[in-house]
């Protein structure tokens, strides 16, 4: 693949960074956030069966190899806050059998659906991000040699009337905003003009969407941005045709990447299904027809998906009114909100995804959610007392917590956590069959445990609290039956696909 940077002439444009005096101190080097980079620790677990928790244990012990964090389609496409891939693996292997129905209704860019599908269950997901639905559909379908092909050559084409139209300094075909303009280099926007449109010009669908998608992988890298979730601007020195060029390396090593996942997946493995969707309303999913659900929902406050991505859903011609509307947990619902609003509407929003989980599992069916405690108004939004409260009030059980330390981002935040640590959280959770009778600890509440500060909540029972070492056990055999109805409408074709 071409480099980068390049030492062709041309005009440069640099951050106003640039022109500080020598003798002026730098500035403070920002903390590091990139996926899946800071993984990995003690797990301190508390609730559940042996099973639960060495199931729990396994899928926590992690690393940032990038062997493991980019394997076959994990590596193509950034997206902010992914799921590892061996954490959604070993949970789905462990908690599920050979022929579970595995369902994300955050599936993001799709890591739960592609190694449900690795392991041969059949997989659904759904997101209401639009971007999201597209990443995880195309990673997650596997592909014959031959479309892999006809994908590459479909790029070779374009890129070539691409280069001939960047020789001949052919006006765009369309005009640009204020915006476009000063996100690229003029030159690479317009090379970026003649990929979208030879993509759009497409008489098939699939490859269409397919290289829609490495247009989307290439934007930040071609733009003055520093990265995805920052406004932080980087100089760019790009020779012409290094964005043609690239748009066809990038489409080589996707065509690499989806034959490698086809390879994983076994013969007969249901096709996986994702839509567009909100979690609080699976309308495509039939009730108590799902025997997994593993999600990672968005963080009260931590992101802006909607910011992140707006850029490349109007390059890609998505529609962005759902996720501006609804998005859970977004950093401008709750940005100027005091802690006990914030925690409030968490509650309301998570806690209707767990009333639709609950409507949509196995009466042994099980959910595994992961989340973090965040901050809001300067203070600490602690994830599991939250949690524990929409669980009551929506009839479900939180069964098990599995627990690791994780590291502040946000500049000034250190003072929110300087009573116990910050934590992401491993929770599994079981349809409930009562309201729950045992009396919930406030956020404001603490405990000591091990020399650390830990919010109190009902797992704080006296009960031991276990740290473990990775154990490999088997999943456990369900013994008792399920009631396997046949499709009644076009939705449930979907929640019960026939194997290829």
């Amino acid at each position: 693949m071409p480099p980068t940077k390049t030492t062709a002439p041309g005009p440069i444009r640099r951050p106003r960074e640039a022109a500080r005096k020598k003798d002026e101190a730098p500035p403070e080097p920002r903390r590091e956030r990139r996926a899946l980079s800071h993984v990995g620790g003690k797990v301190t677990i508390q609730g559940g069966s042996e099973e639960e928790q060495a199931a729990l244990t396994h899928a926590l012990d992690v690393s940032a190899d990038e062997d493991e964090v980019m394997q076959d389609v994990h590596g193509f496409h950034s997206y902010p806050a992914r799921l590892h891939p061996k954490t959604a693996s070993r949970l789905i292997e462990r908690l599920s059998r050979g022929d579970a129905r595995v369902l994300d209704p955050f599936c993001g860019s799709g890591t739960v659906v592609v190694e449900a599908r690795a392991l041969g269950r059949t997989a659904l997901g759904s997101d209401l991000n639009p971007l999201s639905v597209e990443l995880a559909w195309l990673k997650s379908r596997g592909v014959t040699r031959k479309f892999a092909s006809d994908l590459v050559q479909a790029a070779e084409r374009i890129a070539d009337k691409a280069e001939e139209r960047r020789l001949a300094r052919a006006e765009p075909y369309k005009r640009y905003d204020a915006d476009d303009r000063e996100r690229y280099p003029i030159h690479i926007l317009l090379e970026l003009d003649s990929i979208h449109h030879g993509i759009f010009s497409l008489e098939h669908n699939e490859p269409k969407r397919a290289l829609r998608l490495v247009v989307s992988s290439l934007l930040t890298k071609l733009s003055y941005s520093e990265g995805d979730t920052t406004r932080r601007k980087a100089p760019r020195r790009l020779a012409p045709g290094f964005a043609i060029q690239l748009f066809v390396d990038k489409t080589r090593e996707l065509a690499e990447r989806l034959v490698a996942f086809s390879e994983r997946v076994p013969p007969r493995t249901p096709r996986a299904f994702v839509t567009h969707a909100d979690a609080r309303r699976l309308s495509y999913v039939e009730p108590k027809s799902i025997d997994l659900i593993v999600t990672s929902p968005p963080y009260p406050g931590v992101y802006d998906y909607l910011d992140h991505h707006l850029h490349r859903l109007r390059w890609l011609g998505l529609r962005e009114s759902r996720l501006q509307d609804d998005e859970i947990g977004a950093r401008r619902s709750y940005r100027r909100r005091r802690l006990g609003e914030a925690e409030d509407l968490w509650v309301r929003e998570i806690g209707a995804c767990l009333r639709e989980m609950r409507r949509v599992l196995a009466s042994d069916g099980r959910a595994v959610m992961i989340v973090a405690d965040s901050v809001v108004d300067r203070r600490a939004l602690r994830a599991v007392p939250a949690l524990e409260r929409a669980a009551k009030e929506n009839g479900v059980d939180i069964m098990a917590v599995a627990s690791q330390k994780r590291p502040i981002f946000l500049h000034g935040a250190e003072e929110a956590f300087h009573d116990a640590p910050r934590e992401e959280h491993v929770l599994i959770i079981r349809p409930g069959r009562a309201p729950i009778q045992r009396s919930f600890g406030k956020p404001s509440e603490r405990r000591s445990e091990d020399s650390e500060a830990r919010p109190r909540s009902r797992f704080d029972d006296g009960r031991p609290t276990a740290t473990r070492a990775p154990a490999q056990r088997g999943p456990r055999e369900r013994q008792e039956s399920r009631d396997r109805s046949p499709e009644r409408s076009r939705d449930a074709r979907h929640v019960k696909p026939k194997s290829r």
